[in-house]
């Protein structure tokens, strides 16, 4: 989006902040996760390769968000007022459009599921996943271009497909994760929950766009701050957990 809007100095920073810790964390988390495949059995390994790779679209992501952050604003006296350059905010749905089908691999690979099933259920959710994501964005990118009809039916459309990934996580899945006995199902609850509610900020920041009907300074700059808590959680806490389950299952191998 082309920024319109003036911030101040805590404002900007604050953003710049939060970017500047998700490029870090990623980059930290993606090397932790690659030298860590040798610490399971082989079983397990594609999944830390998995884990590396879904940290460093991130990180590739958030630094080029960091990028267009800065270049999208300019100091101006005591604030920071629009350069002329857009903020291209699409690089975090295309993150996400990546990196959450990914996380779904993860968390259903780490379970022992026959592979017909798990292709199934695999094909289920992904597809889900990316409708979820598609309807976000939809949502997002057209505040103040059209009528508040069409923008909470994006909202709706977005939210469904999010409370059908949760009812499978909560139903199916952790029955499969009960079955591996009390450790394992700890650690997968932990997994899961994490996931639902980093993936449940992207409707909640929809809905409080859509209350205010516009982001706004403030609206802005919560989603952003909000959008890198939610990486954060997804894509470093998740992959954390999965490498736990993996290191858990290889000692009982």
């Amino acid at each position: 989006m082309k920024s319109i809007l003036t911030l101040t100095v805590g404002e900007f920073e604050l953003v710049h902040d939060m970017l500047s810790l998700l490029i870090a964390a990623m980059g930290a988390s993606a090397l932790f996760f690659l030298l860590s495949r040798k610490q399971v059995v082989e079983r397990f390994q594609p999944l830390l390769l998995l884990a590396g790779i879904i940290a460093s679209i991130g990180c590739y992501h958030a630094f080029r968000l960091f990028n267009s952050w800065n270049e999208a604003f300019e100091l101006a006296g005591n604030s920071y007022a629009a350069s002329g350059h857009f903020f291209h905010e699409v690089y975090r749905y295309g993150d996400w459009a990546l990196t959450m089908p990914l996380l779904l691999v993860e968390l259903v690979l780490v379970l022992p599921i026959l592979k017909g099933q798990t292709a199934a259920l695999l094909k289920r959710l992904i597809g889900t996943a990316l409708i979820s994501i598609l309807f976000s964005y939809l949502g997002a990118s057209n505040i103040g271009e059209h009528g508040v009809l069409l923008l909470w039916s994006c909202w709706l459309l977005a939210l469904l497909p999010f409370l059908y990934i949760a009812r499978i996580f909560v139903g199916e899945l952790s029955h499969e994760a009960a079955q591996q006995g009390a450790p394992v199902d700890r650690l997968f609850v932990g997994a899961r929950n994490l996931f639902l509610l980093s993936w449940f900020f992207y409707p909640l920041a929809n809905l409080i766009a859509l209350c205010s009907h516009g982001f706004g300074e403030v609206g802005l700059v919560t989603f952003l701050i909000g959008a890198g808590i939610a990486d954060l959680i997804s894509k470093c806490g998740v992959s954390f957990y999965i490498y736990r389950i993996a290191l858990l299952r290889s000692s009982e191998s």
